[in-house]
């Protein structure tokens, strides 16, 4: 879950039975889809429950604005002053009862309790870092392994393959890259290929007799990941 949970209120229908109102989380991820960012919630008074609308279209009949939903397995088509199922009038957000409002700020937040957690830019940069060390490592340890010409293939080849997995195997919606792979993995499966490759260019950068840059750059990933336990988190609940 987001640490704080920020919602804007963009629309507020009122009616004696019934409340619609939709939502936007600010703060999400970059690429987060439209349908976790936005959410049109249903209240019913008499039952005090609410539920959440799959929104279908919008247009307008006779000068009347609708839009139409899906609820369960029925269409409510929602207009400003009349509609084929429930009618409504617009409201000001800002008139919305507090304890209304409270249960859905508590009903979203159990809605995007499973969505990634924001990472601050700066841990962000620094993870940007240890992936171009990680390289350059992998890559200056591919040069010692063979002579002439090979060793430039490998020069180019082990950092190749090993951005290749970085960049295969994600996890959608991941906050530290957007998720957007070939290959979708479990959580703890993502996590396995990130800390391979880290790993893999401390060990490169000891066998290339650059120990006291090895012990650095493995405490700095160790900082990185400090700093990212909620993605962590994330991850191993994917």
């Amino acid at each position: 879950m987001p640490d704080s949970l920020d919602l804007s209120f963009l629309y507020h229908f009122a009616s004696p039975t019934h409340t619609l109102a939709e939502v936007r989380i600010n703060g999400l991820s970059e690429g987060t889809s439209p349908g976790t960012v936005y959410h049109w919630l249903l209240y019913h008074h008499g039952a005090d429950r609410l539920e959440r609308l799959r929104f279908k279209s919008m247009g307008s009949e006779g000068g009347t604005e609708q839009r139409c939903f899906e609820l369960e397995a029925s269409d409510v088509a929602v207009a400003g002053g009349a509609s084929h199922e429930l009618s409504f009038d617009m409201a000001d957000a800002s008139t919305m009862a507090d304890q209304l409002v409270s249960q859905i700020q508590l009903y979203v937040a159990n809605v995007v309790s499973g969505l990634p957690p924001r990472m601050h830019p700066a841990n962000l940069a620094l993870r940007l870092g240890l992936e171009l060390a990680a390289l350059t490592s992998l890559g200056v340890w591919g040069l010692d392994q063979a002579d002439g010409a090979a060793r430039y293939g490998l020069l180019v080849g082990v950092p190749a393959a090993a951005a290749g997995a970085w960049g295969t195997f994600t996890v959608p919606n991941d906050p530290s890259r957007g998720g957007k792979g070939a290959v979708t993995l479990p959580g703890w499966a993502r996590l396995g290929v990130e800390l391979g490759v880290f790993g893999f260019a401390t060990w490169a950068m000891v066998d290339t007799g650059r120990g006291d840059l090895a012990v650095g750059y493995a405490a700095t990933v160790g900082l990185h990941h400090v700093l990212s336990f909620r993605r962590i988190r994330w991850l191993l609940r994917r």
